[in-house]
């Protein structure tokens, strides 16, 4: 499992070294010296760009690195040099020249949850086929995969990626986390304002100083922490000349999220189905206070004394691969333990007033709606402290409640 104590040490050393006006974290191409490193991240947080990049990166330098996605060492048929040839992208030096080599090669191999989204015996074959390519020459190759959080199973990922390494083999009796083993697990951090800045001039956007203001002015900083979300502001930016409200932030980041998924991916839910799921998720998570989601079922759940909300309790009226399709949208990140929650306490909370909004509508009166939000405490009404924020979203479109 991931060590998230670690994670939450890292950031706070990243932290303190952008304090100190030092460079934090790590790039891949230092990540690419170890003999295998394993690269998670969130939904729309620049895994595959920065696996991409970094090959080009690596080749500038004089290394021969090859990029490739592992779900496409299934699609070819034939020789398995010949799938691996097919399923590397943008060669600046062909398989072939470097195999006639003595050279050490790094394959960045992105990404291992979708090459497991039909199946997780996907994910072995695929490396499988990259075993058998390249058979001879495995004492010599350097691993950087990318993953989701959510999708990373150590015990069942790991096993086939250091079967591919031989100078790893011992390592698989070690903890998969350990530096002793060659085996480095690393985790994508949000994007800092200075990161921010630099994406948004990298996008084109012309003068970006009014839309970093403009992201301050409206307090949105949390809603630009992943490469894709700034993308999705600068797309609002571009065609209103504004960001808008919070309210109007929020709603965009989350529209956007529940659709990305659908555009990536075989649409397993519509949008709308997405966004109704979600709404009852956030609301149970506030009436429940329990932030964090179940991302499997309890019978595969290691960990049964942890709390969390069960979807597959709450959406009974699901199917279980629609469940874990909604939890695969951005708009969820990882917990712990197996589970996710959501993106921010903003959205959690915004579309939980969502899921009140759509009561109201379908009946539910605005006496009994303040019921639940208010109570009379020496003879005076107060707000219920844990449902202040969502009485703060719902107020503006329910001026009756």
């Amino acid at each position: 499992m991931i060590d998230q104590n670690e994670i939450r040490e890292t950031e706070f050393r990243n932290w303190i070294d952008q304090f100190e006006g030092k460079e934090p974290g790590y790039s891949i191409v230092e990540l690419a010296k170890n003999p295998l490193t394993v690269v998670l991240g969130e939904a729309r947080s620049g895994k595959t760009t920065e696996l991409r990049m970094a090959a080009a990166s690596l080749m500038d330098i004089g290394q021969k690195a090859f990029f490739l996605r592992i779900e496409d060492l299934n699609q070819g048929t034939g020789h398995h040099i010949e799938v691996l040839r097919n399923a590397i992208e943008n060669e600046t030096i062909s398989i072939d020249e470097w195999l006639a080599s003595q050279v050490d090669g790094i394959f960045l191999l992105d990404s291992v949850d979708e090459a497991k989204l039909v199946s997780s015996g996907d994910f072995r074959r695929a490396i499988g086929v990259f075993k058998n390519a390249l058979s001879d020459h495995l004492n010599r190759i350097h691993l950087v995969v990318s993953c989701r959080v959510t999708e990373w199973r150590p015990k069942d990922d790991a096993v086939p990626l250091l079967e591919l390494l031989p100078r790893l083999a011992s390592a698989k009796d070690k903890d998969e986390n350990s530096n002793e083993s060659g085996f480095k697990l690393v985790q994508i951090i949000p994007l800092d304002k200075r990161r921010i800045e630099i994406l948004a001039a990298h996008t084109g956007l012309e003068g970006p100083d009014p839309f970093i203001q403009a992201i301050r002015e409206s307090d949105a900083f949390e809603y630009a922490e992943r490469p894709g979300d700034v993308i999705g502001l600068i797309d609002l930016w571009q065609r209103e000349s504004r960001l808008g409200t919070l309210s109007e932030i929020v709603e965009h980041n989350i529209r956007r999220k529940l659709k990305e998924e659908a555009d990536i991916y075989d649409a397993v839910i519509s949008e709308e189905k997405a966004r109704m799921g979600a709404e009852r998720l956030a609301a149970a998570s506030i009436l429940c206070k329990e932030s964090s989601i179940r991302f499997s079922p309890l019978d595969q759940f290691t960990e049964n004394t942890v709390q969390a909300i069960d979807p597959f309790d709450l959406l009974q009226d699901w199917k279980r691969e629609e469940i874990r399709a909604l939890l695969r949208r951005p708009v969820f990140d990882e917990a712990t333990y197996g589970r996710v929650r959501f993106h921010t306490r903003s959205v959690r909370e915004y579309l939980a007033a969502g899921w009140f909004r759509q009561r109201h509508t379908q009946g539910c009166s605005a006496t009994n709606l303040a019921q639940v939000f208010f109570v009379k405490r020496c003879g005076r009404t107060a707000a219920i402290p844990g449902l202040k924020p969502i009485a703060a979203w719902l107020a503006p479109h329910q001026s009756d409640v």
